[in-house]
């Protein structure tokens, strides 16, 4: 495989399986510009790997790869060489480029458009390679975590209105990259952008921009405390799983009680003082809800009315009001303990 930097025949340095030939027919290489890290003369690299997923997709860790890429039609060769004539072209130095197939209508699997795979995860990039543009009406996932984007403007990637998981993390983001009008990235299901610990504030009206979301992850990531705003969540009405640990939180998000599919809830290491009636009342769907770490010296009785909770974490907090010996027998012992305790 390719996990030392040398990607192997159609291995990815994350074990990804290799794609048929069939994937790339019709397709030529871009040059992505950017992913950092010199290699050797030889066009190697010291850590990472390139390889294709089957779905069509490439994916890039590390510094750039060991070998190059086919040009038409066939997966890659353990014995290829770096595209161009010479040994090491575009492989060494900061300004270094990364070849990937130019995105075609023709012969890829998963169809013509929204179906690719793209990760460039911890490819050292410090900006959006130009080129990646012309492969954003294909793409369906993209990867971008794990690399150095702190002068990535406002709205930057509204360009990729096919793709439906996003994944930034760990990228040192200090500014809002989507959009933020109404319905402006409408197939967006998918957003993950945990741990962008400078990024500190979003747009009151940026879960407008995505009506179709079922998976919001920012733990790690302070701007996840703006979802505090009254109104802020309710624009997410599809939202089944929502992480805002570690986000500085000061209470406990108001919206969520109007979130009817919300099923998984983490809000641990924050400063959460009590958890609102209504929850217990209103999320009727909700099965996991960290609570962890938090400042909770009690727990309303209607959280016992929670219908499908199977797991409720309190780990870490100055409950007072509740024996240690009944929250070590369980959530199910411990929603019907606070039912006995709703008033009648």
């Amino acid at each position: 495989n390719g996990s030392d930097g040398g990607a192997g025949a159609g291995d990815s340095s994350d074990g990804d399986v290799s794609a048929s030939a069939n994937n790339y027919a019709g397709c030529r290489p871009i040059a992505l510009f950017g992913a950092g890290g010199g290699g050797s003369s030889g066009g190697a690299g010291a850590t990472g790997g390139l390889g294709y997923h089957s779905a069509g997709a490439v994916s890039i860790a590390g510094a750039p790869p060991r070998r190059g890429l086919p040009s038409r039609g066939a997966p890659p060769s353990r014995s290829a060489a770096p595209p161009g004539s010479g040994a090491g072209d575009g492989f060494s130095g900061g300004g270094s480029a990364v070849h990937l197939p130019e995105f075609g209508t023709g012969g890829a699997a998963g169809g013509s458009g929204g179906g690719k795979e793209l990760s460039l995860r911890n490819a050292r990039l410090t900006q959006l390679p130009p080129d990646l543009w012309a492969a954003a009406p294909f793409l369906g996932k993209l990867d971008l975590s794990g690399n150095h984007l702190a002068s990535l403007p406002p709205a930057a990637l509204g360009a990729f209105q096919t793709v439906f998981t996003l994944s930034i993390n760990n990228a040192g983001l200090t500014q809002w990259p989507l959009p933020w009008q109404p319905g402006s990235m409408p197939n967006l299901q998918h957003l993950i952008m945990s741990m962008n610990r400078d990024l500190r504030s979003m747009p009151p009206s940026a879960l407008t921009a995505l009506p179709d979301l079922y998976t919001l992850e920012l733990a790690g990531t302070p701007a996840g405390a703006a979802l505090l705003r009254p109104g802020a969540l309710a624009p997410a009405t599809n939202l089944t799983s929502l992480d805002l640990s570690n986000t500085q939180l000061g209470g406990f998000p108001p919206d969520v009680a109007v979130l009817p599919k919300l099923r998984i809830l983490k809000l641990s290491g924050n400063k959460i003082v009590a958890v609102p009636e209504e929850i217990g009342r209103t999320c009727v769907r909700l099965e996991e809800l960290d609570l962890s770490n938090n400042e909770l010296n009690t727990l309303s009785p209607y959280m016992g009315m929670l219908p499908a909770l199977r797991s409720l974490i309190l780990d870490g907090n100055p409950l007072r009001t509740i024996r240690r010996p009944i929250l070590d027998k369980g959530t199910a012992y411990l929603l019907q303990y606070l039912r006995d305790r709703i008033p009648a």
